[in-house]
């Protein structure tokens, strides 16, 4: 039970963290597109920063884990 708990947990967490950095990624390409007045690209750009930081964040943990 407490390893499903603690499983629960971490599904939590990684969730939360995919979802603010996407969150943050929209957010700086929005500002970056008002900033610079460019067109959607840089949206676009933020969009991809939001999706792939937490993918590598997530591999990087997991290297370093299994390197202990």
């Amino acid at each position: 039970m407490k390893e499903r708990n603690a499983m629960i947990t971490r599904a939590i967490k990684i969730a939360g963290l995919v979802v603010s950095s996407y969150l943050a990624g929209m957010i700086s390409g929005t500002i970056l597109c008002e900033i610079f007045s460019v067109n959607d690209d840089i949206f676009n750009l933020g969009f991809l920063v939001g999706f792939f930081v937490p993918i590598l964040v997530l591999i990087s943990n997991y290297i370093f884990k299994k390197g202990e």
